[in-house]
Order: C-alpha cells, then structure tokens, then sequence
C-alpha cells in the first residue's frame, strides 16, 4: 500500500497549487501565443499612448492591447481563423481597429 501523506502536507501541496494557477491567470504573457501575436500585428493599439500594434505593444498591462490579446485568445481558442478574427473585430471596432487602412481605401489620406 502507498503511503498516504499527512493531511498538512495535503494543505501544504494544494496551496502551493493554487498560488501557481492564480500568478499563472494574472500572467499577460500567458496570452501572448505566435497566432495572437501574428493577428495582433494587423490591429491597432489604442491606448493613445503608443503607435504600436497589438502584436508589438511594448507598454505593460497596457489597457489597450491586453484586452485585446484575451479577446483574440479566446477566439483562436474557439477555432476561429486570423481572418475571422480580424473581421470580426473590425465589425464591432470599425475600420480603426486596422493597424493600417485597407489597400485602395482612402484612410491612407487622412491622418
């Protein structure tokens, strides 16, 4: 028979546990996976504070690309494509959310 740890090393063990899942869910890097990243690259950062792109942001917890980078994990994590993605946010966001205006647009004129 295996023997059994004490009930204190059990407590000891699970909140050792708990601490690791709870700095891991506050990690923003967590998020930062290469398909996250390359549909990043094509949104805008709009926290005001940088000219970045989602993707290259280099502000920490920025209030901008964070969110952002969640929003696109989850849809990757749903199966949806880089395209679908980037429609999408476009559809709720509008055309700002572009890193840079659409070829044949006229956004490229106006700064």
């Amino acid at each position: 028979m295996p023997p059994r740890l004490p009930p204190l090393s059990l407590r000891l063990l699970f909140a050792f546990l708990a601490a690791v899942v709870a700095l891991i869910a506050q990690d923003p890097t967590f998020y930062l996976t290469p398909g996250v990243m390359r549909v990043g690259d094509k949104l805008a950062c709009r926290c005001g504070g940088c000219r970045n792109t989602v993707g290259n942001c280099p502000m920490l917890r920025c209030s901008s690309a964070d969110p952002m980078r969640r929003r696109i994990f989850q849809m990757k994590s749903r199966g949806m494509s880089d395209a679908d993605i980037i429609s999408t946010i476009v559809r709720q966001e509008g055309i700002v959310a572009l890193s840079s205006p659409p070829a044949g647009s006229l956004g490229g004129l106006i700064t």
